[in-house]
């Protein structure tokens, strides 16, 4: 399956700790005899999460699952939550630990919408916000530290939470505006959008939602891919389809 999708070698393999042996070398081992190259170019494994001092399985009977979280939380919230540990670190599963990245989440909202509010005119150099994009894109280039990415972030938006209104607006709220719409997509948020969906858009989301129920996935895919060309990203929830906007670039 990933050979066809993906091709081999393709970039990165992904899965928990416990399956490096046997699974993970037997698929490197089977690639290499087969296909004469490695199967992956980088392979991350993630520590596990736990609950109540045990990893959370099936075979504990203690798992959650992510459409129960969601009817309580939102899933940015839930997102946070587990970029909060880095990808190598055991996390420790808690509701109030959920509560805190819910908590947390909406102060970037009210950050979000307090630049939008003061934001006018075109980017204007900001050097706090560019040196928070170096060091986000550091943080996520060595072993992508997405905890260390998001307390830049955090940080950031603590300093602007202190500035005052008059020393924000115009092209420096368009700058720091631009900077968080750009990292937090990177690490698969997505900030509610305040304009209508596009009626043409609208119907092909309808088209792909008719698509999946009679299990036409070429077709499901298809449209999916079409409107990720131009700039709608579709995530398939318990709740039903979610879109995205991907972020554009200022004056454009």
């Amino acid at each position: 399956m990933s050979e066809q999708y993906l091709g081999v070698p393709f970039d990165i393999h992904a899965g928990g700790a416990d399956l490096i042996f046997p699974h993970h070398e037997n698929e490197l081992a089977q690639t290499e005899a087969l296909r004469g190259v490695p199967l992956a170019r980088f392979w991350l494994h993630n520590a596990m999460l736990t609950f109540d001092g045990e990893k959370m399985s099936k075979s504990a009977g203690n798992v959650l699952t992510v459409a129960e979280l969601c009817r309580r939380f939102s899933g940015q919230a839930l997102r946070l939550f587990l970029l909060s540990a880095h990808y190598r670190s055991p996390l420790t599963f808690s509701l109030a630990s959920v509560e805190a990245s819910a908590a947390a989440w909406e102060r970037l909202e009210n950050a979000y919408r307090r630049l939008t509010l003061l934001a006018s005119g075109s980017p204007a150099p900001f050097p706090e916000v560019e040196e928070a994009e170096a060091i986000f894109r550091r943080h996520l280039a060595e072993d992508f530290h997405t905890e260390n990415a998001l307390a830049t972030v955090f940080t950031l938006v603590r300093d602007l939470n202190a500035t005052e209104d008059a020393a924000l607006a115009g092209g420096r709220a368009v700058r720091a505006r631009a900077f968080l719409q750009w990292a937090l997509s990177v690490l698969g948020f997505w900030w509610t959008e305040e304009e209508p969906l596009p009626e043409e858009v609208a119907r092909r989301i309808e088209e792909r939602s008719q698509a999946r129920a009679r299990k036409d996935y070429a077709l499901a895919d298809a449209i999916r891919r079409e409107l990720l060309e131009l700039g709608y990203v579709l995530e398939d929830t318990p709740a039903g389809v979610r879109w995205r906007r991907l972020p554009r670039t200022e004056g454009k």
